[in-house]
């Protein structure tokens, strides 16, 4: 498992400019803030959907995102199944 500061480089290293990226299971936001912070610097036009299936745990990413100033042009966290959405 993948935590802290090394997901975040490894996150980082992955990401394109204008890159749209699906999450599967966004648990309480980072990786979806970490991604929206890096497309920010690489000049914006991605965007996150981080699918959430546990409703708590997605109110909880959702704050996170406020709270850290993303817009939900580049992060939206939805609640339920990724099947649901895709």
């Amino acid at each position: 498992k993948v935590l802290g500061g090394a997901k975040r480089r490894l996150v980082e290293g992955c990401l394109h400019p204008g890159d749209r990226i699906v999450e599967f299971g966004g648990y309480v936001g980072y990786s979806a803030l970490v991604m929206a912070r890096r497309l920010r610097e690489l000049g914006g036009g991605g965007r996150v959907v981080s699918c959430e299936a546990d409703a708590a745990r997605a109110m909880v990413a959702r704050r996170l995102q406020a709270w850290a100033g993303t817009r939900e042009s580049e992060v939206q966290v939805r609640i339920g199944r990724a099947s649901d959405w895709l």
